[in-house]
């Protein structure tokens, strides 16, 4: 199988990515999700399905197959040591970096019956229970939690910035929000989230039960026994 790429490059076979062709010089081509890592779809002559092109040579190295002018304009890889993750309570004057995250997801994109979660009054009420949490680096907001307490306590949204997946900020977050949710006598918490996404994968990976569509019809339900 060929794929489209510069003229000066080979043509192409392909083999599956591992962790190593993240390491020493290469340069940030590669992004991690579930542990997998993949081609950075931020590259568009990359596969974006887990496999690294490689020339006619055999040559496992990515020179290889790439001109140096297109090696060349890639950032250096940032590795999970230089990064630094701060967390802090959601506020109100938040709203617009929450949106800028919600909004930022690829994955789980707002369905019509969820409008109401675009009401900016409604958005300060439930912020202004006070159990939301955000990450941040370097003063950029990279992902949010906000639980809502009522009758039936429910997680209204958990996102991160896809650049920021696989460093454990939504385990983080959802921890935090939980174990508020629990200081306030919760006994157990509700969430939805799309069929066959990351996220159906992840909570059932943390423990929480999945049963079946919402009474729309769209999403899956998830709970979690809080006592």
């Amino acid at each position: 199988m060929t794929c489209a790429l510069p003229n000066s490059a080979k043509t192409i076979r392909r083999r599956r990515l591992t962790t190593s062709d993240a390491s020493g010089s290469h340069h940030q081509i590669l992004h991690r999700e579930d542990g997998y890592p993949v081609i950075s779809e931020s590259y568009p002559y990359l596969s974006s399905n887990g496999y690294l092109p490689i020339g006619d040579d055999s040559s496992e190295c990515l020179t290889g197959c790439y001109d140096a002018g297109f090696l060349s304009s890639m950032e250096p890889m940032l590795k999970d040591n230089d990064i630094q993750y701060t967390y802090r309570p959601l506020t109100a004057k938040d709203i617009g970096a929450f949106y800028d995250v919600r909004f930022s997801v690829r994955e789980n994109r707002i369905h019509p019956h969820q409008v109401n979660l675009l009401d900016r009054d409604l958005l300060i009420e439930k912020i202004g229970q006070g159990g939301g949490w955000l990450c941040e680096r370097d003063g950029e907001v990279v992902g949010f939690c906000l639980p809502v307490l009522t009758e039936k306590p429910f997680i209204t949204g958990l996102f991160i910035r896809p650049a920021h997946h696989t460093h454990g900020i939504g385990r983080e977050l959802l921890e935090r929000s939980v174990r508020w949710l629990r200081e306030q006598g919760a006994r157990s918490v509700e969430l939805v989230t799309d069929p066959g996404s990351r996220a159906d994968g992840f909570y059932q990976h943390l423990g929480w039960k999945r049963h079946g569509l919402d009474e729309f019809g769209c999403q899956v339900v998830f709970t979690l026994d809080l006592t």
